[in-house]
């Protein structure tokens, strides 16, 4: 079976923890699937970023899931 991405050029916001999101989260998802996302709150997206790793397999450093989320939440805070 083979599966075919869509292919973007969009990609993350400048910030600390841009670097982590571009390498972890471009192996699934776009930048744009991603900043669509609801806001969600750091606890919100350190538990979506938990249920990548164990459901499934995401290749994400345990070290990097505080950074991805701190990352994730700060995009969508509101002013």
């Amino acid at each position: 079976m083979n599966v075919e991405l869509p292919v973007s050029d969009e990609g993350f916001p400048p910030g600390n923890g841009v670097e982590a999101a571009t390498s972890y989260c471009l192996i699934c998802h776009s930048a744009g699937m991603v900043l669509r996302q609801p806001p969600l709150t750091r606890g919100d997206w350190r538990a979506e970023i938990v249920k990548m790793r164990s459901a499934y397999g995401a290749p994400i450093p345990d070290d990097q899931v505080g950074v991805l989320a701190d990352y994730l939440a700060g995009l969508f805070k509101q002013p």
